[in-house]
């Protein structure tokens, strides 16, 4: 009687480990399922742990091109986000500025006021000869001088081998009076910049480099000044803030020192627009060994240029801002943040691909999910272009169709009546296209899909198991409760017995 027993709590312990790792093995099924990625965006942190600045960013849709300063942790293993308007841009490069091979068009303007030190005034002046020997073989220099209520270029786009005329110009030069507006100035020179902009030639090409301005030397102006604007009219300077943001020209400033120290209001006002131009102030210094033309090179040289790829090309008709943010991917740390920058988008690239179907799927009884290859524009979410036939024959029609929260290449279609188990075809219309100035064409299109109980599969592209995980899952449950209960029964005859 001892061994039937025994045999018995053998067998029903056997049985037990037997079911237990079957259903461990069944739990682990669906627990890789529910971590497995399915390309959901990732939320990072969006605590601020210091800003860095964005000097200027060019754009020729849909790439974006940001020359930026951040701290030396930057560039060494790092993971770096761009989001345009909100929408998150592929990254294509980063690269610092001496490695980019492109030149600075440096524009002066110089403050002729005769408030302003003497002995400053002259030093920069030399300073100015000198960088001038040192420019870069793509580097160019342009000179203005502002006084007594005029504007006027001196020396126009020279190269460092033309140093010996910009010292005969800057010999000439000397402090002239008052009445100096320097926002129109400045506006002069934008205004001179982009009608040189304008006489060049956008080759349509693929080369991101070639022709359509990607590739062109960096523009800056330089304000050598004191500070100390004679204007009164205060419309003049939100203008001219509006004018540097909007075309992305950063304005730096020269700090001379005002011998009647009687401007610092209007010194303040300047050091803003600097600032939310994408510039940094070089004051002049009493040590005799500090140059501010210098210190200003070697931050500009110190800059990185970071490439992004959005997934449209469209321009902008209003300026839209431009975020950027940086970190050690898997770090605990918050990432650094950029400041802020708006960019006004008027050249494209030519787009002529036609946007397809990536992905569908029911995602529950009552909604299917549409991944397109790009951002799809408002046509997408006529209800009309889509229908959906079950393998009885049945059609359904949705009622509503909205991009979804992950993005606007994401369409979810939300029907009345709910999906019972089996496979589905899903018909899309044309009459769909892309999110894109030239608004190519979705070809019409007919994806399969099956729906099992909540869960979804794609027709193409998924193994037998994995198609049918849920099923045999089901089944093994199924089969290990039926031998559990045999064995028992089978032990309680032996008991009987």
């Amino acid at each position: 009687m001892e061994n039937r027993t025994e045999k018995k709590n053998k067998k029903t312990a056997k049985c037990l480990s037997i079911v237990l790792m079957f259903l461990f093995l069944c739990f682990s099924s669906f627990a890789s399922y529910a971590s497995e990625d399915r390309g959901e965006p990732v939320n990072i942190t969006d605590e601020v742990s210091e800003l860095y600045r964005i000097e200027q960013i060019r754009t020729v849709a849909p790439y974006t091109r940001a020359f930026v300063y951040p701290d030396d942790s930057f560039g060494t293993n790092i993971q770096v986000n761009g989001y345009l308007d909100g929408i998150k841009l592929n990254l294509v490069s980063v690269d610092t500025w001496a490695s980019i091979g492109m030149g600075i068009d440096y524009y002066f303007l110089i403050d002729l006021s005769d408030c302003i030190d003497e002995e400053d005034f002259e030093n920069v002046k030399d300073d100015l000869v000198r960088m001038a020997s040192s420019l870069g073989g793509k580097d160019t220099l342009t000179v203005y001088v502002v006084g007594d209520k005029r504007t006027v270029r001196k020396a126009d786009r020279l190269y460092s081998s033309q140093v010996d005329e910009l010292q005969q110009i800057i010999n000439d030069i000397d402090r002239k009076g008052q009445n100096v507006n320097i926002y129109k100035a400045v506006d002069t020179i934008v205004s001179h910049i982009l009608s040189e902009d304008n006489r060049k030639v956008f080759q349509e090409t693929e080369n991101i480099e070639e022709g359509l301005g990607l590739g062109d030397n960096r523009k800056v102006i330089v304000l050598i000044s004191d500070g100390d604007d004679e204007s009164v009219n205060d419309g003049q300077k939100d203008r001219t803030l509006e004018t540097l943001k909007n075309r992305n020209i950063p304005l730096y400033l020269i700090q001379l020192r005002d011998q009647e120290k009687k401007g610092l209001v209007r010194l303040n006002e300047i050091k803003k627009i600097v600032t939310e131009s994408g510039g940094e102030v070089f004051p002049v210094s009493e040590d005799e060994e500090e140059n501010p033309i210098d210190n200003l090179r070697l931050e500009l040289n110190s800059c990185y240029v970071v490439t992004f790829v959005s997934k449209n090309n469209k321009i902008s008709k209003t300026p839209i801002p431009f975020n950027l943010e940086y970190g050690f991917s898997g770090s605990s740390e918050p990432y650094k943040t950029f400041n802020d920058k708006d960019v006004l988008i008027y050249k494209h690239m030519m787009d002529s691909s036609k946007p397809t179907v990536q992905r569908v799927k029911i995602s529950n009884d009552h909604t299917v999910r549409i991944e397109y290859s790009e951002l799809i524009s408002e046509s997408a979410r006529d209800v009309s272009l889509y229908s959906m036939t079950d393998d009885m024959g049945n059609t359904y029609f949705p009622t509503g169709a909205d991009y979804s929260v992950d993005g606007k290449n994401i369409v979810i279609l939300t029907f009345p009546h709910r999906f019972y188990n089996g496979k589905f075809k899903l018909s899309i219309l044309s009459g769909i296209t892309d999110d894109t100035e030239e608004k190519n064409g979705l070809e019409a299109v007919t994806r399969e899909m099956m729906f099992y109980g909540g869960e979804d599969y794609i027709a193409e592209g998924k193994s037998f198991f994995v198609r049918y995980r849920i099923r045999f899952i089901i089944a093994g449950v199924l089969l290990a409760s039926f031998i559990l209960v045999t064995i028992w029964n089978e032990a309680g005859k032996v008991s009987d017995d």
